[in-house]
Formats: structure tokens, sequence, C-alpha cells
């Protein structure tokens, strides 16, 4: 339940900054939202196959920090840019990892 609920309240604060100014934060909005579900489902997908999981630099608590200096600096597009590519990234590297 607890994962399930990390997931909404992702996806909600991501939306938060998408609805601030949608033409222009839809795209980059979209691919961090993208990457916020990705990360912890290649985790858990491993897990389950018994394959390696490695270590990744877009926890959770990484992308909690950014969105949280996003906010305090006014800055959503570049928070939603830097969250995107960090967790798709992670989560790429977290499949990769798992299909060696």
């Amino acid at each position: 339940l607890d994962a399930v609920l990390d997931r909404y309240a992702d996806i909600l604060v991501l939306a938060g900054f998408i609805l601030n100014s949608p033409a222009d934060y839809l795209i980059p909005g979209l691919a961090a939202i993208l990457g916020s579900v990705v990360v912890p489902y290649t985790r858990a997908k491993c897990e389950a196959l018994e394959l390696p999981v490695a270590g990744s630099f877009g926890s959770r608590d990484i992308r909690q920090l950014i969105i949280t200096l996003g906010l305090l600096l006014n800055i959503p597009g570049p928070t939603l840019c830097v969250l995107a590519v960090i967790s798709n990234l992670s989560g790429i590297h977290r499949l990769w990892s798992g299909l060696r």
C-alpha cells in the first residue's frame, strides 16, 4: 500500500507542476511522470524475477530533493527537465543491469 501511495503522491505533485503552465510543461512533465513510475517498477520486476538490482542514482529520495529545490527556487521547467532525465536514465540503467 505504501508504494502505491508513493506513486500517487509523485504523480500528483508532478501534475501540479504541469498545471502551472500546460503549454510549457506538458512534455517534460509527462516524461518526469513516466520516469518516476518506471524506476520503482523496474526494481520490483527485477526483484520478482530474482535478477540483480542495480543501485540507483534516481531514487525517490533524490527525486523528492529535486522537487523540493525546484519548488523553493520557483523553477518548474528546469525541475521537470532534470527529473525527466535523471529518472528515465535511472530506469534504463536498472533495466539494463537486470538484463545483463
